[in-house]
């Protein structure tokens, strides 16, 4: 079911809740039953959440080893999910920019053209089909090809579903509650929940790549480092500038080597927040997804906002510390002994919007994070790991 507080704006909710009636009564979804030889997962959404979804997709593989299990990715993010998911088949499907061109200067109309073609290499042939997000328009895409579909509801389109994975109360974040999703439908197919962590069993892959030697990348520092993630996706998720060197600052102050990271499209914007002076190392644009898992891997600490790479450290289990405002951290982030969360609570908490209502510039919630307190959690996460590693074996 739809969860009102996600949507912003009265008329939405009144629609969706309209089109969710509507269609339970018109077109209602076939619930889960029998075996499920081919199974399509759908993650159409940034490598963050594609890394949440491994140990989803290492329960549904045990569940069922004999099944054709899919995935549909984004183009940019084939390879690397061909290799660490347990997958038989990785699909791509592009993304479309309505009326403008793409980065590579395709106009929307070849972009319609190229998407419709990859969406026809897809087969119609599945038994099931998984959607994470709560996305109508992947719920769509997934019943288009499969038979039945299981996801969550809370934006519109449970109609579609045969099981709506409603989201846990209290919440939890998206590792656990894609786990609590694929084991309701391994439930409802009749089956029994494999043995085993599936967290640690998804996580194996990326965890052994991280640590070889073909991944690493020369960096003028020695490890462990500090990594800083200054750049987010949305602007409401950015933190101030001159807090990010701040808080470099005294990182260095304390003896710590930082690396910088982006990507490639993000290294000219990582280049201005964080200058280099000696002890940061800029290495913003100079990684791939694998070269990025190494440089983790060696870490001390990961701070960022509300990015992919807080998942990648929760996945390598390297302390991370995660800069919280729009998104509720309950649900994006991880409140576990080596991987925290800090946001500043105000009565418009967790909008979930791309841009602050209340000023043009950064999310009002994430200006009123001040350093001197994330330093404060740094040094905390810093000492336990200085704990762990001088503890006896």
């Amino acid at each position: 079911m739809i969860e009102p507080a996600r949507i912003m704006r009265p008329h939405q909710r009144a629609f969706l809740r309209a089109l969710d009636w509507a269609g339970e009564r018109c077109l209602p979804a076939p619930s889960l039953h029998g075996p499920q030889r081919r199974i399509l997962l759908l993650r159409l959404e940034q490598w963050g959440d594609l890394i949440t979804t491994l140990p989803a997709a290492a329960l549904l593989r045990s569940a069922w080893p004999q099944a054709r299990l899919d995935l549909v990715v984004r183009p940019e993010y084939i390879a690397w999910s061909a290799r660490f998911f347990p997958c038989d088949r990785v699909y791509a499907l592009p993304g479309i920019s309505p009326g403008r061109d793409d980065p590579g200067g395709n106009s929307w109309k070849i972009q319609v053209r190229d998407w419709v073609r990859q969406f026809c290499q897809i087969p119609r042939d599945y038994d099931l089909g998984l959607e994470f997000l709560g996305d109508p328009r992947n719920i769509l895409l997934g019943r288009s090809r499969a038979r039945q579909m299981a996801g969550f509801g809370w934006r519109g389109g449970g109609f579609l579903l045969g099981l709506d994975g409603a989201r846990p109360t209290p919440p939890r974040d998206f590792i656990h509650s894609h786990l609590e999703l694929c084991r309701r439908v391994i439930n409802a197919c009749g089956m029994q929940i494999p043995p085993g962590d599936p967290i640690t069993k998804g996580f194996s892959r990326l965890r052994g790549s991280a640590q070889e030697s073909s991944a690493a990348i020369k960096v003028p520092a020695v490890p462990p480092w500090v990594i800083l993630a200054p750049a987010a996706s949305e602007r409401s998720r950015s933190w101030p500038v001159p807090y990010w060197r701040q808080l470099a600052r005294m990182l260095l102050a304390r003896g710590e080597t930082i690396l910088v990271t982006g990507t490639h499209k993000q290294a000219a914007e990582v280049a201005a927040i964080m200058p280099l002076e000696p002890g940061i190392y800029n290495m913003a644009g100079k990684t791939d997804l694998f070269q990025l898992a190494w440089l983790v891997a060696r870490a001390r600490l990961v701070i960022a906002p509300d990015t992919g790479i807080l998942h990648l450290a929760r996945a390598l289990q390297t302390p991370s510390l995660g800069l919280y405002g729009p998104n509720d951290p309950a649900v994006t982030g991880y409140q576990l002994p080596r991987h925290g969360s800090l946001f500043h609570a105000l009565p418009c908490s967790f909008c979930h919007r791309r841009n602050c209502p209340f000023t043009q510039d950064h999310g009002v919630c994430m200006q009123l994070l001040a350093p001197a307190r994330v330093m404060d959690h740094a040094i905390s996460l810093l000492h336990a790991e200085n704990q762990a590693a001088s503890a006896p074996a």
